[in-house]
C-alpha cells in the first residue's frame, strides 16, 4: 500500500493533495525551491525537500533531483499535481522505471493524448467528433495550402500546447505569414515542441469539460459535466458545474463520447475531456488532460466525491467499483473563481508581485477556500500567479454566485494586486447571470471598457484642447495670465 507520497509541485494544489494525504493517514513529502522556503505547503507536509534555485527549470521541472528525493525519502509514489511535470510522459515512465508509483495515467497515455495533433488522430478514429482542422504544419507553405480546404477564421496552435498558451488567431492567409514562426517560437519555449496545427475557429462557443476516473479493472467513473467558458486569452478564470446550458439529452451524449475517448487510450486514472460546443449544440473533441485539473473542486463539491483520494486508490491498484455507476448524480450547483496576482491598471493584467502582510480569507455557508498562501508569503513572479481559489455551493446556480460575490468581496489580499474585483465585476455581469456567456464574453467585455475609456480619454483631449484655446482667447483680449487656470483644469 501507498503510505508515503512526493509531491512535485507547490502552491494551492500542493496543500490540497497534503489535506487528503493526510486524511488517508499517509506521509507527504514536498520540494521545494529556495524562494519558496517559507511556502504554505512546505509547512504542512510531513517532509520538505530543497530542490534548487527559484527558477523552475533548477526546481520544479528537475526530474533526477525530483527522482533523488523521492528515493531517498523513501516515498512510494509521486503525485504531479497539475502543470510542471503532470503530463510529462518522460516523467512518468522515469519514475515508474525506478519502481515507484507514479500518481497518473500510463506513460503512454500521457504521451498519445499530449500531443494534440496524435490525440486527434486517435478520436477521429473512435468516431469522437472532432473540430474541422489539419495535421503538423511543416512550412508557410503547407499551412497557406491546408488552410485553403478551412473556414477561416482558424486557430493556428502548438500540439504539444495547453493552458492557452501557442494559440494565434488566423483571419486570412496574410495572417499566416505573420504568425508561423511567432507560434512555433511560443510553442518551442513553452513545451520543448515547435509543431504546429490548425484548428477551425468556433466562435461564441461553449467550452465544456467532463470528468473521468478509470480504475485498472475497467471501472469508469463519469462526472457531471463543468462549463468553463469564463475565459481570458484562452485561460479559464470562472468554472461551474453543472452547466446551465446543457440539456439532459446533450448530457447522455456527452458521456456516450467521453466513455469513448476513454477507452480508445486505455486510460487509467484522473483525466478531462474537453468540448466545444458551438450555437447549434453540436460539440467537439479539443484535447484530454491527463492529470488532475485546477478546478476539479467545484465537481468535488456537488458530488461529496473526493477525486484526490480516489487518484491515490487507483494508482495503488484499488478498485473504485464501489463508487462507479458509470454517471455520477450530484446535487446542486458550484462555481469557482480563481484569484490570480494580477496588476489591473488600464486592463493590462500585469503579474503583480510582493510580500504578503495582511490577509484575510472568507468563510460561511458553503464556502471552499484552496489556498497556497499565508502571512508573509512571497509571491513572486518565477511561477503562475494564481494565489486562492474560492469555490460556492447552492441549492441553485443563482445562490451559488451571489455567495461566491460574497466571498469574493470580503477577501481581502495586501501585499500584491489581485484580480478580485475583476471577477466580481464578471459575475454580475448580466449574460454571466443568465448564463449566456460564451468563451469569447470577457475578452469582449475588456475590449468594450477598453474603448470607452479610449472615448473618455478622447473627449478630455478634446475639452481641455477647447478650453486651452477659449483661455487663450481671453488672455489675448484681456491681457490676463491664465496659466495657473489651465494647470487647475488638466489636474481636475
Amino acid at each position: 500500500m501507498i503510505k508515503k507520497i512526493l509531491i512535485a509541485n507547490r502552491g494551492e494544489i500542493a496543500v490540497r493533495i497534503i489535506r487528503t494525504c493526510k486524511i488517508m493517514n499517509i506521509l507527504s513529502v514536498v520540494i521545494y525551491s529556495e524562494i519558496d522556503k517559507g511556502s504554505l505547503h512546505v509547512q504542512l507536509a510531513d517532509e520538505a525537500y530543497c530542490i534548487g534555485g527559484p527558477h523552475a527549470q533548477n526546481s520544479y521541472l528537475d526530474m533526477e533531483k525530483i527522482l533523488k528525493i523521492a528515493i531517498k525519502s523513501s516515498s512510494d509514489a509521486v503525485h504531479p499535481g497539475y502543470g510542471f511535470l503532470s503530463e510529462n510522459y518522460k516523467f512518468a515512465h522515469l519514475i515508474e522505471a525506478h519502481g515507484l508509483i507514479f500518481i497518473g495515467p500510463r506513460a503512454q497515455s500521457i504521451k498519445q493524448m499530449g500531443n494534440k495533433n496524435k490525440a486527434r488522430e486517435i478520436m477521429i478514429n473512435s468516431k469522437v467528433p472532432v473540430i474541422p482542422g489539419t495535421k503538423v504544419l511543416n512550412s508557410i507553405e503547407n499551412a497557406i495550402e491546408e488552410a485553403s480546404n478551412l473556414n477561416f477564421p482558424l486557430m493556428m496552435k502548438a500540439s504539444a500546447g495547453g493552458g492557452g498558451r501557442g494559440i494565434n488567431y488566423i483571419t486570412s492567409s496574410n495572417d499566416i505569414y505573420k504568425s508561423f514562426k511567432k507560434t512555433q517560437d511560443e510553442a518551442f519555449k513553452a513545451f520543448g515542441n515547435k509543431d504546429i496545427y490548425f484548428e477551425e475557429y468556433i466562435s461564441s462557443s461553449k467550452h465544456i469539460e467532463m470528468q473521468v476516473l478509470v480504475d485498472m479493472y475497467n471501472n469508469i467513473m463519469i462526472f457531471p459535466e463543468r462549463e468553463c467558458s469564463l475565459q481570458r486569452n484562452n485561460q479559464k478564470i470562472i468554472e461551474e458545474s453543472p452547466s446551465c446550458f446543457i440539456s439532459k439529452e446533450i448530457r447522455i451524449k456527452l458521456i456516450e463520447t467521453a466513455m469513448k475517448a476513454v477507452k480508445a487510450v486505455s486510460y487509467i486514472g484522473a483525466g478531462t475531456i474537453e468540448f466545444l460546443m458551438d450555437k447549434k449544440n453540436n460539440f467537439y473533441f479539443m484535447e484530454m488532460n491527463t492529470r488532475i485539473q485546477v478546478e476539479h473542486p467545484v465537481t468535488e463539491m456537488i458530488t461529496d466525491i473526493d477525486i484526490i483520494e480516489l487518484q491515490i486508490k487507483i494508482a495503488d491498484k484499488q478498485s473504485i467499483k464501489l463508487y462507479s455507476n458509470n454517471y455520477i448524480n450530484y446535487n446542486g450547483n458550484a462555481i469557482e473563481a480563481r484569484i490570480y496576482a494580477e496588476n489591473l491598471f488600464n486592463n493590462k493584467f500585469i503579474p503583480s508581485s510582493g510580500i504578503i502582510n495582511y490577509l484575510h480569507l472568507p468563510g460561511g455557508p458553503f464556502i471552499r477556500i484552496d489556498s497556497g498562501i499565508h502571512h508573509n508569503t512571497n509571491v513572486t513572479s518565477y511561477y503562475d500567479g494564481l494565489l486562492v481559489k474560492v469555490i460556492a455551493w447552492g441549492h441553485n446556480r443563482n445562490i451559488a454566485i451571489k455567495r461566491l460575490i460574497t466571498a469574493l468581496d470580503e477577501t481581502n489580499i495586501v501585499g500584491c494586486q489581485t484580480n478580485i474585483p475583476f471577477l466580481i465585476k464578471v459575475l454580475k455581469e448580466q449574460n454571466v447571470q443568465l448564463g449566456t456567456y460564451d468563451t469569447c464574453s470577457i475578452d469582449k467585455m475588456i475590449e468594450q471598457k477598453e474603448q470607452s475609456n479610449s472615448n473618455l480619454c478622447m473627449i478630455n483631449t478634446i475639452i481641455a484642447s477647447s478650453v486651452k484655446q477659449i483661455l487663450i482667447k481671453l488672455q489675448i483680449n484681456n491681457n490676463i495670465n491664465i496659466g495657473w487656470q489651465y494647470s487647475y483644469y488638466r489636474k481636475k
